[in-house]
């Protein structure tokens, strides 16, 4: 929240802490899949690395 209060994009905020508490994702995509049925967790990651 500190960085969004510094007037830092939200979506810059929210990718930077995506990438620095990645276990999170472990609980929010339990059970999730990608369009084409895959496990989304992997997809996911792949994506926050990349970016």
């Amino acid at each position: 929240m500190i960085p969004i209060m510094n007037h830092q994009d939200p979506n810059q905020a929210a990718a930077q802490w995506l990438k620095k508490n990645t276990s999170m994702l472990d609980t929010w995509l339990a059970g999730v899949t990608t369009f084409d049925g895959k496990p989304a967790l992997p997809a996911v990651k792949a994506y926050l690395a990349a970016h």
